[in-house]
């Protein structure tokens, strides 16, 4: 049976993403999850999966699994996905109802092939307690500004105090103003014309004895 001929409906196809070191806690979990069906769990080497005893999961290979042809299970589950994607057709033309994959940062590239081949994108779904770390995005490192830096910033910040004072609106009333003081200021302390008068007070000679 090929894949072109199994009847799984497209949101019982889904990539279940997780790091490698929890795909066993995640295996055993799907296997409580759907314990009233018939697994089938394949592994690219069937190095990765520990013996699971239960008469309703079969373990199996990709090598293994080309010899039961024609056999179906109701849940396939694949702990990791295979080199080639022509593997991946036999391994889901076993399953029924229920095809899953356990698929980890690595094996991304492996999945464009089989979507390819496939022609259609396998949903995605992340299961509480089995999601992968998302790495946090560190801040750059505050550094003091070398003393060419600092000297720059003043000199771009005169600039802009120069440039904000060019744009100021022209008040006359208070040019005016400004230049009237300035004006006063030094008629008052600089033109001997216009300095206030002095006053000279003369005292009256006394008549000498002789006269």
């Amino acid at each position: 049976m090929s894949a072109a001929t199994t009847t799984i409906k497209r949101h019982n196809h889904r990539i279940h993403p997780c790091e490698a070191s929890k795909k066993q806690g995640l295996l055993k979990h799907l296997s409580t999850l759907y314990s009233d069906k018939t697994i089938l769990i394949v592994s690219a080497s069937n190095n990765g999966i520990k013996e699971i005893e239960d008469q309703k999961i079969t373990l199996s290979d990709d090598t293994s699994l080309k010899g039961r042809e024609g056999r179906q299970w109701d849940i396939l589950i694949s702990f990791d996905l295979p080199a080639k994607a022509e593997d991946y057709l036999t391994r889901f033309a076993c399953a029924k109802e229920i095809a899953l994959i356990l698929m980890d940062e690595k094996e991304q590239a492996l999945l464009y092939a089989i979507e390819k081949l496939l022609g259609k994108n396998i949903k995605q779904e992340l299961i509480q307690g089995f999601e992968p770390k998302i790495e946090a995005v560190k801040s750059p490192a505050k550094h003091r500004p070398t003393k060419s830096q600092q000297r720059s910033a003043k000199e771009d910040d005169k600039k802009r105090r120069n440039q904000v004072d060019k744009e100021k609106p022209f008040n006359a009333k208070k040019e005016w103003s400004k230049k009237s003081s300035a004006h006063d200021y030094r008629n008052k302390h600089t033109n001997p014309d216009k300095r206030a008068p002095r006053t000279f007070k003369i005292s009256k000679e006394k008549p000498s004895k002789e006269s």
